[in-house]
């Protein structure tokens, strides 16, 4: 996907507010969405981010756009019904359209796998809706791509390990391949440097004195060929697996990957010990040939059992690895979720967060290694990553909902300096790991018909609110190292306070700061400067407004004004 940082700076340029380390974004659907089961973020080439929110019981889809520097919705919402939906992911495709994936629960717990297209005009868009009632399942990942006569594909991953192939807005090319041993796959992408499939997933020890470990496929699709039922729907051109023989014990057995360049892939694994579960990573050079070979390997112990990985995304803006978790303590009372960073290469010094820590308990397992340990965690339901490349800050989009009833679109740019959430401590330790050849071929395709059903989105409105701000904003934004130190210094939280709605007053900043007034469309209606202690009252207006006041440090805070 091509990366618009003319556009980027051309927004940074007319919003001058810069983006803060952590925050928590609510989009609230007015007519559509009112207690929201799943959401997904997408950031589009276009310049904006889209937000899709699926609702429990109107059954309504709604989609919003979002300014990628303010975050504030720029006015541009439709909403939809469908009902019974719940979102696993999405992603924008080689046409710049929508593809929205995941599963319909049609109420005699049977679950039937999806996918939408969305036209990407969203002011006049139309929808393609797949569903397949002859399978019970769901899609939980996929991606687009291309086969080897350069025509579009998707390809998706079921819960049950199988790998699903279709042709856009088509029902007469949809195929279930599965591999051949019978070792699910678990993550799928397009490597669009050497035009195939990268799919991942467990295999088991090659010999006792391993663990099982990651399995990588370099996938092509042939199509045509399958319809003729002269050859497989994916055909492989390379395959291995990973081992090692530093943790023998297995746990969830999941696997994922993320393409850092292109030479390099970086396989996430877990393992147990007997004190907490393991994140394994390991970095392969030359991942889609022969060649391939361990470039570093390292482990990272979290303090309980069971981790689950959800997600994993690159930042190559800050060069970090994101990986999003849950944790599941030993009496499931407690499931945080988790933000880790780490550098993709060096493998060394993982930052962990525990996101929007709302209570907190003792860990219920006599194993840990410090059963004191105080454990932080909220009914945050979120399970996908995206990278919002339009800012110049780099932060990755976290979205999902809390308690079935409020959306939340979480962006984060460096997990240390986060005053959103509370920091989880991880030991970090390096492996030796070692490359074997596997080889497996998919079994022959199934074609299978899926309901297309066309329809169209309808104006909706949304309003945005904040759940939590952290002032600090990111380093790469920041003049220089002294006004960062002079920032972290200030004594006093940054705050605006509003007087009758009319008025304002700034006050823990640190010198000049500049007030910014936006309306909900996100277009920037008034500014003035400022100091601390001084009032300062609002021109002539009438409505609901989001005021933001930044000073030369970084010093950030933000709040709702209704003008009467």
């Amino acid at each position: 996907m091509k990366r618009f940082y003319a556009l980027a700076f051309f927004l940074l340029v007319i919003v001058t507010v810069p983006k803060a380390q952590n925050q928590y974004w609510n989009y609230q659907s007015q007519n559509y969405v009112t207690n929201p089961t799943s959401a997904v973020s997408i950031v589009h080439s276009n310049g904006y981010v889209y937000f899709f929110q699926q609702d429990i019981i109107n059954g309504a889809l709604s989609v919003s756009e979002i300014d990628p520097i303010s975050m504030l919705p720029t006015g541009i919402n439709k909403g939809l019904s469908i009902p019974d939906l719940t979102l696993e992911g999405g992603f924008e495709d080689m046409n710049g359209d929508f593809v929205l994936y995941g599963y319909r629960n049609n109420g005699n717990s049977s679950l039937f796998p999806f996918y939408m297209v969305i036209d990407q005009y969203i002011p006049s868009a139309s929808i393609y809706y797949f569903e397949n009632t002859n399978i019970n399942g769901r899609f939980v990942r996929g991606c687009s791509g291309y086969d080897a006569y350069n025509d579009p594909v998707y390809v998706f991953v079921m819960d049950n390990g199988k790998l699903f192939v279709a042709e856009p807005q088509s029902q007469n090319a949809n195929y279930i391949a599965t591999q051949g041993l019978g070792y699910p796959y678990q993550d799928i992408s397009w490597d669009d440097t050497h035009q195939q499939f990268i799919a991942t997933g467990t295999a088991p020890a090659p010999s006792a004195q391993y663990s099982p470990g990651p399995f990588v496929e370099m996938l092509q699709a042939d199509l045509l060929a399958a319809s003729l039922n002269s050859n497989d729907v994916l055909n492989a051109t390379s395959q291995y697996s990973v081992h090692n023989q530093t943790i023998l014990d297995g746990a969830e057995f999941q696997t994922l990957h993320v393409q850092i360049d292109d030479g390099h892939l970086l396989l996430y694994h877990d393992l147990r010990r007997d004190l907490g579960d393991v994140v394994w990573l390991t970095l392969v050079k030359e991942y889609y040939n022969n060649y391939h070979n361990v470039v570093r390997s390292s482990t990272f112990e979290y303090p309980a059992h069971k981790l689950f990985a959800l997600d994993m995304i690159y930042d190559d803006i800050n060069n970090r690895l994101n990986l999003l978790t849950e944790l599941m303590y030993c009496d499931e009372s407690a499931m945080p979720q988790q933000l880790a960073q780490v550098d993709p290469y060096t493998l060394t010094g993982m930052n962990v967060i525990q996101l929007d820590g709302g209570y907190g308990v003792n860990t219920p397992c006599p194993s840990e290694a410090n059963p004191n340990i105080y454990v932080y965690g909220t009914m945050l339901d979120m399970n996908r990553l995206s990278f919002n490349y339009h800012n110049p800050c780099g932060p990755v989009l976290i979205s999902g909902v809390v308690n079935a009833a409020t959306s939340i679109l979480t962006e984060t740019c460096d997990v240390t300096a986060s005053a959103c959430d509370v920091p989880l401590v991880v030991t970090d330790n390096n492996t030796n790991p070692v490359i074997f050849p596997y080889y497996s071929q998919p079994t022959a395709p199934n074609p299978i018909l899926m309901t297309d059903i066309s329809t169209g989105f309808y104006n909706d409105y949304i309003s945005a609110g904040i759940v939590c701000l952290d002032p600090d904003v990111c380093s790469n934004q920041r003049s220089n190292q002294s006004k960062r130190t002079q920032s972290m210094d200030t004594p006093t939280k940054p705050e605006v306070t509003v007087l009758d709605n009319r008025g304002l007053i700034c006050n823990g900043f640190n010198g000049k700061t500049t007030v910014c007034l936006y309306d909900m469309a996100g277009r920037m209606i008034w500014s003035t400067s400022t100091v601390n202690e001084v009032q300062n009252t609002f021109p002539t207006l009438k409505g609901m407004y989001m005021l933001m006041a930044m000073d030369d440090f970084g010093n950030q805070a933000v709040c709702k004004v209704l003008i009467p």
